[in-house]
């Protein structure tokens, strides 16, 4: 059984340590001596080790070696990307099937760093440049990808995480649901108080939505007044439907809008996959886009 290491440095309790998750079959003391003074890190030998231990815990980057037990070069690289998009990634370079400096120039977007490197300034200058790289790209993705109203995700972000949660439960089998929810009657507001007000409640509504689901789940407004929610790695559909009653519940209470509270209300249609009969998102989102028009008829 392959097993993991984690090795604690007198340093951890610096606000400025870097969490480091290394993940390298082959073992990088050198490196890891000239990091120990000015890190904490995780030591793990594959792949689904280091996907484990990032569900679980949380890092400032990744050191990854391409070529591991049970991944191979870019696969592995994507394996990362397509879970934890958000974590900077440093590729160490040891040779290989696939050298990681040739991949970083093919990617544009990776750092490289030699397993061998004995400068601790050089390799924490080019740990923290990959960090700052990162928090600007994801700037730069949230302005791109987040709805300017409501603050949550927009609905190109929502098409592409819809894609990307069906790809996962075609390989895990793992049930996930898709809501399509529209408030009722809301272009009263607008029509009534104008569209400063309506924006207003439109962000309350954001907020209450976001209050009733785990920070994994993926909510977004779709546009005027139809919002969508993706929830991954659901056991049953009473799960679903339990989050569906408490959005119903906490959508029903009055909105404050200016001091003057606003009567608010809404419509949840729900679909679920699990990857047993694949079909395209474009086919679930049109099963969940009935089953909304559905609830709204019924009242």
């Amino acid at each position: 059984m392959l097993a993991s290491t984690t090795i604690e440095t007198v340093a951890a309790a610096k606000a400025d340590t870097l969490r480091i998750l290394q993940v390298e079959d082959n073992s990088a003391d050198a490196l890891v001596e000239v990091l120990v003074n000015n890190s904490h890190i995780t030591r793990v030998n594959t792949l689904s080790d280091a996907l484990e231990r990032l569900s679980h815990d949380e890092y400032d980057v990744v050191l990854l070696n391409i070529n591991l037990p049970d991944s191979d070069g870019l696969e592995t690289i994507d394996a990362l990307h397509e879970q934890f998009p958000e974590l900077p990634v440093v590729l160490l370079s040891s040779g290989g099937k696939e050298s990681p400096a040739l991949i970083t120039e093919r990617l544009g977007t990776l750092d490289c760093i030699s397993e061998n490197i004995t400068d601790p300034s050089q390799v924490l200058a080019i740990l923290r440049h990959a960090i700052e790289r990162k928090k600007h790209e994801l700037q730069l993705a949230n302005l791109a990808f987040q709805d300017p109203v409501s603050g949550l995700a927009n609905q190109h972000l929502f098409v592409n995480s819809l894609k990307q949660s069906m790809r996962r439960c075609d390989r895990s089998k793992e049930r996930m649901a898709l809501m399509f929810l529209n408030l009722d009657n809301f272009k009263t507001i607008n029509n009534k108080c104008g569209h400063k007000v309506g924006d207003q409640a439109l962000r309350q509504c954001a907020q209450r939505l976001s209050c009733c689901v785990r920070k994994q789940d993926l909510v977004a407004r779709l546009g005027g007044y139809k919002f969508a929610i993706i929830l991954e790695n659901i056991k049953g559909r009473r799960n679903a439907e339990r989050v569906a009653r408490k959005i119903i519940s906490s959508l029903n209470q009055p909105l404050d809008i200016e001091g003057a509270t606003k009567p608010c209300s809404a419509s949840i249609g729900i679909s679920f996959y699990d990857g047993q009969i694949e079909f395209p998102a474009k086919t679930l989102m049109k099963q969940t886009d009935i089953a909304m028009q559905q609830a709204k008829k019924a009242g």
